[in-house]
Order: C-alpha cells, then structure tokens, then sequence
C-alpha cells in the first residue's frame, strides 16, 4: 500500500513539473510562454501522473513469457493504451462534473472530444518506453529501499495529507464555480 503511496506522490510532484516546463515552453496555447499551473489542484500535484506512475510500475513489471523485444514492445503498447485511457477517463470526469477542460486537443489530428489524440497518445507511448527502459529499474529499488525504512512513512503521511488537504479545497474552488457558473476557473478560459 505504501509503495504505491511513495509512486502516487512521485509521479504526482514529477508530473506536475512535466507539465509546467511544457506548457511554459512548448504549448501553443501559451504565445507569451507564461508559467501556468496545469492541473485541477493549486499545488504541485497531477494525480493523473500519479495513477500514471503506479501503472507504470505495475506493467513493467509483468513478464509475458515471449521474446525479449515482444515482451518490451507489448508493454510499451500498454502503457501508452493504459495512460491514455486514464487521460480520457480524467478528461470525461472534469468536463462532466466540473464543466472544467483541463487540456484541449480539439486542434489536433484524429482527436476525441479533444480529450485525447494520437499524437499525444504517442508521447505517453515515449515516456512509457522512457520509464520501461531506463526508470524502472531505479523505482523497483527506490520501492525495495522504502520497504524497509518506516521512517518514510511519516514523510508519507505529510505528503497524503497536504495532497488531502489540496484536493478539497480544490473542489471547493471548483463546486463554488459550477454553483455561480463562472466559466473561469483557476486562470483557465
């Protein structure tokens, strides 16, 4: 349970910076290349890269009993299958309950709903052929490390409860502009 804990939290926080540095240099949504805080949350949390790294962690994990290179290549094709579900699934709910869109895809090629799209489904696929080739040997030992040093869980705890903490007030935030229907909310059109 920790351990999935400890990779929730690290995936959330490197998410996050992920997040801010691309949309500070990279999105087009961004001409002035202004630091915005992506995200639902007002901290440095994306849960989606949380779940992420968790599911990262649990797919390359499993062996398929095929060739070396099968193996990696289906795994691979997982990850990028599994996070862009997630991606729709976090898209879906926003924009259901919080009438809140988060990312916007709608300009690109092949999109749905503009939740998703291929080429972004292709950089979930990189970034889990990243993680599967050269991280995940270094979180497997992070994870075996933490096992056997119950002082992080204290760290743990203070993480789960800021990230607790932040989450209600951001859905706080969010019912208040569902409720006087602001179609702002936190910065975002």
């Amino acid at each position: 349970m920790f351990n999935f804990l400890f990779l929730f939290a690290i995936g959330s926080i490197l998410g996050w910076c992920l997040e801010v540095l691309f949309r500070k240099q990279f999105s087009s949504t961004n001409p002035e290349h202004k630091w915005i805080n992506p995200g639902f949350c007002c901290g440095p949390y994306l849960p989606l890269y949380g779940f992420g790294l968790c599911i990262l962690y649990l797919l390359s994990s499993v062996e398929f009993n095929l060739t070396p290179i099968w193996d990696s290549l289906l795994t691979v094709m997982l990850i990028a299958v599994c996070m862009t579900v997630i991606e729709y699934v976090a898209g879906i709910f926003f924009l259901k309950f919080y009438k809140i869109r988060l990312w916007d895809y709608s300009k690109m090629p092949g999109n749905i709903q503009g939740i998703i799209c291929p080429l972004f489904s292709f950089f979930w696929a990189l970034l889990g052929a990243a993680y599967f080739f050269l991280m995940h040997p270094f979180f497997t030992t992070a994870v075996a490390w933490l096992e056997k040093r119950y002082f992080m869980l204290f760290f743990l705890k203070i993480y789960s409860a800021k990230f607790i903490k932040n989450l209600v007030y951001s859905v706080y935030k969010a019912k208040k502009a569902v409720i006087y229907n602001r179609s702002r909310f936190f910065g975002r059109e």
